[in-house]
């Protein structure tokens, strides 16, 4: 007979369409063991009940910071005193809030400027804003922490978009990095360039907060592009099974 605590508890939910996050379809196409890349698939049909979204404090601040023309330290110096008066009541907490801080230490530490143009600007990218792009039958969420705006250096209107990176145990390595960043280009590509906005490759990049590396958009992204495609379809053939 089921508990109490099991009856109130939400129970875990199983996807029943192919759906993958943008930095696991990443990590995805750049892995070489089957096992791993199963298990990929595996926990992103099964996903856990309830996740806290554990870096938000971090990425909030991050965020912040750029929109503001990163002129003002303000967002991470008020996101660490938060973070610093709060009493953690369990370990789990306790090491969750440790990490915090530690991730607004590395990007202070990491990137002294993101926005390196006078004529580049970034905004938060809104919920309204579009989230996934389908890929061989396969919803991949993107959903960009901010978009870019601005000019080239040919005077060209410009949209690009930035993800940030947040893992102390899953860092980006040069192949999944580029890998994100790629289809961060195709999706501003696909889903927010327009007649008079030209998607931007240099202004579509990620970073990963905690190793202090960015990955832009590379120039030869056919290829990856269509390893992403062919791993989208050895998901879809997988997601049965698991």
């Amino acid at each position: 007979m089921p508990t109490s605590k099991n009856r109130n508890t939400p129970q875990p939910k199983e996807r029943s369409k192919p759906r993958i996050s943008l930095n696991k379809l990443g990590e995805y196409a750049a892995e070489s063991s089957p096992s791993r890349r199963r298990r990929i698939v595996r926990d992103q049909k099964h996903p856990k009940g309830f996740i806290v979204p554990y870096y938000d404090p971090v990425r909030d601040a991050i965020v912040s910071y750029i929109v503001n023309d990163e002129a003002d330290l303000s967002p991470l110096r008020d996101a660490i005193t938060k973070l610093e008066g709060e009493a953690p009541t369990s370990s789990w907490k306790e090491q969750r809030l440790q990490s915090c801080l530690d991730a607004i230490t590395a990007f202070r530490s990491q990137f002294d400027a993101v926005l390196e143009r006078e004529e580049i600007y970034a905004v938060l990218a809104r919920k309204t804003d579009p989230a996934s792009i389908q890929i061989e039958g396969v919803k991949v969420s993107i959903r960009p922490d901010l978009l870019v705006y601005g000019k080239d250096g040919r005077g060209k209107e410009i949209v690009g978009a930035i993800k940030l990176h947040l893992s102390k145990s899953h860092p980006l390595n040069d192949a999944s990095g580029k890998y994100v960043a790629t289809l961060l280009h195709r999706h501003v590509e696909e889903r927010l360039a327009s007649d008079g906005l030209h998607p931007s490759r240099m202004w579509c990049f990620v970073l990963d907060i905690f190793e202090g590396d960015r990955f832009i958009a590379p120039r030869s992204y056919k290829r990856r592009r269509e390893n992403l495609a062919a791993a989208c379809e050895e998901i879809r053939s997988t997601w049965p099974l698991v």
